[in-house]
């Protein structure tokens, strides 16, 4: 069935056996999460239980109690086992070290003092560079550009999310969150990836000082170009030396397919691959795709305009959006998603495609959304047999400003389709249609100056 799942994909079935690492696995040993605290209880749970390595990938790591139970599990863990277990962080430098007195740098603190087996690492964009990275101020020099990976590897289980290492993400901030345990390989595959992205980013030391190696590059001093060149080379070699095409795809009932986009490296794997399996969906297929953040790339909304199957999209409702009630400018931004979707929506009707494209946004009380992915569901059938997981919006600035990571879910597993049917049903259970009215109530009001510049502001969001 995985074959005659990907041979129904004309467009996309040779190249994911033939140009992206592949990994069998028994669709048991792939297991979904629903709930933030289900996640952080299990993060705490397996580290707990560690033997030979930790590798948490985030875009930063928050500095409440639960972040605290989470560093003191590890630290806990570490003090057993000794230095036989290998310990690595990879956060964003600019996320990772914003606050005054407490940061995600501090937190991880005692894990450097105590075991010298532990790494903590800083990926700096080289896009934040000179006057840029002199001017900017904090938050703002977000702007540019990111380590937005949600990875986490602990021993042999890979737990592939979207969400961040931070009290919303382990409370009420609904995410993704997809456990494959005991598949070395894999773990293995990303661990060896996570090696590469902490060799090319700034090493903090146990001072909460930051250090780069002294090589002819550097992230964002000098000219940034060799950085930039070092950094495509090791990560598309590495990705392509693990392309196996000689293997069966009837060997298994899952397959997995990680995927990978470093956008100013020209590294797009992830949104190459994306847009093609849009693309090249069977006709009278179902597509349920999520994002906390909808800004699709131009590609992404085409393949779905132009697509033949029934195609349902959710999004955050302005309450939901992790940036409601913030201070500033950024207060703003729920109403620039909402010019978005209401700019997305226009195109859907100017296409006549209301029928069988639909809009949905998440509304629940006292709850930010933050999920995303994508479900395939072929034609006549109730479960899916696709699903894409990981930290990317399907978004502009997910395609051209930051390091991005998912896996691709292909199985014929029937207790696997069964929970990613559950799955998305727990989604959109919350999901409130999206009409023509909704744009003209007085809480969804945009601003005539976000309608004059949205065009500068969706290369951001």
């Amino acid at each position: 069935m995985v074959r005659l799942l990907l041979n129904s994909i004309q467009s996309i079935g040779l190249w994911l056996s033939s140009s992206t690492p592949s990994f069998p696995v028994s669709g048991d040993q792939v297991s979904i999460l629903h709930h933030p605290d289900e996640f952080h209880q299990t993060l705490i749970d397996l580290c707990s239980q560690a033997k030979r390595r930790i590798s948490l990938v985030s875009l930063y790591l928050g500095v409440g109690e639960k972040e605290q139970k989470l560093v003191n599990a590890i630290q806990f863990r570490s003090q057993i086992v000794g230095s036989s277990l290998k310990i690595k962080v990879l956060l964003d430098a600019v996320r990772g070290s914003r606050g005054e007195t407490k940061t995600s740098r501090t937190m991880v603190l005692p894990l450097l003092k105590e075991n010298p087996s532990s790494q903590v690492a800083l990926f700096h964009s080289p896009k934040l560079k000179g006057i840029l990275h002199t001017l900017l101020p904090t938050r703002y020099n977000e702007l540019i550009g990111l380590q937005h990976i949600k990875l986490y590897i602990i021993d042999d289980t890979v737990i592939m999310s979207g969400a961040n290492l931070s009290h919303d993400y382990f409370t009420n901030r609904q995410d993704r969150y997809v456990i494959v345990r005991n598949c070395g390989q894999l773990a293995d595959f990303f661990d060896g990836l996570v090696d590469i992205l902490c060799d090319m980013s700034l090493q903090l030391d146990d001072s909460n000082k930051t250090t780069f190696p002294k090589r002819s590059y550097h992230p964002y001093e000098g000219n940034s170009t060799l950085y930039i060149s070092e950094l495509q080379r090791r990560i598309d070699s590495y990705y392509k030396s693990h392309v196996n095409s000689s293997r069966k795809l009837e060997e298994s009932d899952t397959w997995i397919f990680p995927t990978v986009e470093i956008p100013f490296c020209g590294i797009n794997y992830d949104s190459e691959l994306t847009t093609k399996l849009l693309e090249s969906v069977p006709e009278n297929s179902k597509i349920l795709l999520a994002s906390g953040y909808f800004n699709l790339t131009e590609q992404l909304a085409q393949a779905i305009l132009l697509s033949k199957s029934e195609c349902n999209l959710l999004m955050a409702h302005p309450s939901a959006n992790g940036f409601y009630l913030s201070a500033g400018f950024s207060q703003h931004i729920p109403a620039m998603y909402t010019a978005i979707s209401r700019e997305f929506f226009d195109k859907v009707e100017a296409a006549k495609q209301s029928d069988r494209v639909k809009l949905y946004e998440y509304i629940r009380k006292g709850w930010t959304f933050h999920g995303k992915g994508l479900w395939i569901t072929l034609p006549n059938e109730t479960w899916p047999q696709l699903t894409v997981v990981g930290s990317s919006n399907f978004g502009i600035r997910s395609r051209h400003r930051d390091l991005e990571s998912q896996i691709i879910i292909v199985t014929d597993n029937a207790k696997l389709r069964k929970e990613l049917y559950l799955e998305q049903q727990k989604l959109f259970e919350f999901g409130h249609p999206v009409n023509r009215a909704v744009f003209y109530e007085v809480d969804r009001q945009i601003p005539k100056w976000i309608n004059q510049f949205l065009w500068i502001f969706k290369n951001f969001l």
